[in-house]
């Protein structure tokens, strides 16, 4: 699995950062058959409320083959229909106790950014070091809505993984990309 790298040239000047086009998830998944599974993720501070406890967490935008992908253990639930469809939320162990005083909260509700979102998953907590650090995943596409405008190759709003297919050779992919 890999964070896809932009990399610009201008003029003598060289960048090279994580952030990439909303499309090139899809234009990888479609053209590049070394890609076994492709996700996008974008996180932002978000506001989970239930009644009146209103905490600030960190949430990760992702698309749905982003669970399987990263081997997320799920404590309750289904990696493959968690965040397939908008309005789903996977959440962390701690994060269902916060609210709940439980994990058994499949089908519970919160309200994320004063949007209603259904509990699909409940995720174990991630260890300290993983490259991510978020306390509920909501699907990619929600995150799509709000930045629409930026759906260009000539935008980089959000990061790219793929996951290549078993014996590909990460230098001549690379060379391909």
């Amino acid at each position: 699995i890999y964070n896809v790298q932009n990399n610009q040239v201008y003029g003598e000047d060289h960048f090279t950062f994580f952030s990439t086009p909303f499309k090139l998830r899809e234009a990888a998944l479609q053209k590049y058959p070394e890609v076994k599974n492709a996700s996008r993720y974008s996180d932002e501070s978000v506001t989970i409320s239930l009644g009146d406890k209103h905490l600030a967490k960190n949430g990760g935008y992702v698309d749905s083959s982003f669970l399987s992908m990263f081997g997320i253990s799920l404590l309750r639930g289904q990696a493959s229909s968690a965040l397939n469809q908008p309005g789903q939320i996977a959440v962390s162990r701690k994060l269902a106790l916060a609210y709940f005083g439980s994990i058994d909260v499949m089908g519970k509700s919160l309200l994320v950014d004063k949007e209603p979102y259904t509990i699909k998953a409940v995720f174990d907590d991630l260890p300290e070091n993983m490259q991510f650090s978020f306390d509920l995943l909501l699907p990619f596409e929600s995150y799509y809505k709000k930045y629409i405008a930026y759906d260009s190759w000539g935008n980089n709003i959000t990061e790219t993984w793929v996951q290549l297919q078993p014996g590909v050779q990460l230098a001549t992919f690379n060379e391909k990309l």
